[in-house]
């Protein structure tokens, strides 16, 4: 990743209108727009750092390919962060990239993981679960420790949770807010559940 827009020498890019958006203005996607503006402009100070886009083709790819594999939605306007910025770390830690959803959703939903021993230490291999749980969350990203951050199918909410779903520490209806809080340091949690 590389520190904010600035540093590829131009601000970061709008993702075009030419995925099925339509020709009105998406709503979403001024606020998301407006809000990625205020984080590029204090990246520096906030200590975010935006990785390079995706192709508006590639992020439409990596939102079917997802859908395809887990047989659920995409996260809300996740595929126009994508295209955005494929990736974003902050002072709270990291949201995934394309590939990095596919993958680490893969093992969580859909793998078992074994410990097995090996000369001078231990190995964690992964083996295909015959009988995958439903999925709830997407794994989108994490804060480093055993805190996550995820959307939750059913209310279509980004959420920042511990790693096993049980704990809900803050709750965002849409991206552009969910955004503002990994990249602001000053905003602070209202309480959880």
């Amino acid at each position: 990743m590389t520190a904010c827009g600035l540093a590829f020498g131009k601000s970061l890019r709008t993702p075009s209108r030419k995925r099925g958006f339509g020709r009105r203005e998406n709503p979403d996607m001024s606020k998301l727009a407006a809000a990625l503006a205020l984080i590029q402009k204090n990246a520096d100070a906030w200590g975010v750092y935006f990785s390079p886009p995706l192709s508006d083709v590639a992020a439409a790819s990596a939102k079917e390919t997802f859908e395809k594999s887990f047989g659920i939605s995409y996260p809300s306007d996740y595929e126009l962060f994508l295209a955005i910025s494929n990736g974003f770390g902050t002072q709270r830690g990291t949201l995934f990239d394309a590939e990095s959803i596919q993958k680490w959703n893969e093992e969580h939903w859909h793998r078992i993981p074994i410990l097995r021993q090996v000369e001078g230490g231990s190995v964690i291999e992964s083996f295909p679960n015959p009988d995958p749980p439903t999925i709830e969350y997407v794994w989108i990203g994490s804060y480093g420790n055993m805190d996550m951050y995820s959307f939750h199918q059913a209310t279509r909410e980004y959420r920042v949770t511990n790693l096993s779903f049980e704990y809900v520490y803050g709750r965002f209806k849409r991206l552009d807010d969910f955004l503002m809080y990994l990249a602001d340091p000053t905003i602070e949690l209202a309480g959880s559940t």
